[in-house]
């Protein structure tokens, strides 16, 4: 009975893990029950993108004739240095969700201990 519970552990876990790099950050706190993480993380990385797609699109509208051009001539105003720190700041959310969903042991982990004792004690 225990050797079923722990494959079923490792299963989820390999999932979160799955989720959180493949798919979207916070997707596997989610699958591990720590919902405030998940969504603090998903939240914090679709806005970090969101940012960081808002910021190559000013950067890049003058070439397609979007936005105010001075005189007709191209200016193009590009701020590496916010397109830099958007594209860390994502890195650095994405990264440190691997590192969370892979490092930690979930309510789902500590869920699974408390469920084997008690079974444990009603079979004594």
């Amino acid at each position: 009975m225990l050797a079923g519970k722990s494959k079923s552990r490792a299963n989820t876990r390999t999932s979160a893990i799955v989720l959180s790099v493949f798919v979207l950050p916070g997707a596997g706190q989610c699958l591990q029950r720590r919902w405030v993480v998940g969504i603090i993380t998903i939240v914090a990385i679709l806005s970090s993108f969101i940012w960081l797609v808002f910021e190559l699109v000013v950067a890049l509208a003058p070439l397609y004739g979007i936005g105010g051009t001075a005189g007709g001539s191209l200016s193009l105003e590009m701020d590496v240095t916010r397109m830099c720190l958007a594209a860390g700041i994502v890195a650095f959310i994405w990264i440190a969700n691997i590192f969370d969903v892979i490092l930690v042991k979930g309510a789902e982990a500590k869920d699974g201990e408390e469920e084997s004792a008690s079974q444990e004690k009603g079979e004594q």
